[in-house]
């Protein structure tokens, strides 16, 4: 059995091996595919963050410690009024570089289960409008919010910074081991099925 096996492993690779050319070609192809796309598709895109401290009115804090329902009914109703287009419009119409709309699609409100901290982060082609953006939007969401809600507290604990890296930097190269991965079954598989087809036509032949 076990040289069985073993022959049939050596029998594998030889039978690659006569097709190598046909294996490196469409590896080099897979590869080489991806790369292009991405280079001429990719579109950095930047993130810029700002983190917000919620608090709850002062004559609830003891009842926080043992009942977090009110707690979290207000993260969620602040997360949703980050949301509106009301904030976007208010942001929007002091940076004047970009759309309501644009930030409604860019903008991100996330918080941490059980958490006193929320995070409002923008993503944009151009660093310097997610920075510029995220910074009115957060300024826009604590007007709008303590009008709404004037019994919460809350306070930008997180200044955003200019983003410096992309955060999709990493797709490129994701894309291309994809390719390369897949290249690598392909060209095997095929290289071995013609290899297979080849050796059953020699014995039909001689069969005949």
């Amino acid at each position: 059995m076990e040289d069985y096996e073993e022959f049939s492993f050596i029998d594998f690779i030889l039978r690659i091996k006569k097709r190598i050319v046909l294996v490196v070609g469409i590896i080099i192809v897979a590869t080489i595919i991806p790369l292009v796309v991405g280079i001429v598709s990719y579109k950095p895109v930047y993130e810029a963050k700002t983190g917000i401290i919620v608090e709850m009115p002062r004559q609830d804090i003891d009842s926080r410690a043992t009942d977090n329902t009110m707690y979290s009914s207000l993260m969620a109703t602040y997360i949703q009024i980050a949301k509106t287009n009301n904030i976007a419009e208010m942001a929007a119409s002091e940076l004047k570089d970009i759309t309501k709309e644009e930030l409604l699609k860019g903008v991100d409100v996330t918080t941490e289960d059980s958490s006193m901290f929320m995070y409002i982060s923008i993503t944009n082609e151009d660093p310097n409008i997610a920075y510029k953006a995220v910074n009115a939007y957060a300024k826009a969401f604590l007007i709008r919010a303590t009008e709404l809600l004037p019994e919460g507290k809350l306070t930008i604990f997180d200044d955003s910074q200019k983003p410096i890296s992309p955060i999709n930097s990493n797709v490129k190269t994701i894309n291309i081991a994809i390719g390369f991965v897949l290249g690598v079954m392909l060209s095997v598989m095929l290289a071995y099925i013609l290899e297979e087809l080849e050796i059953r036509k020699k014995i039909s032949k001689i069969s005949r």
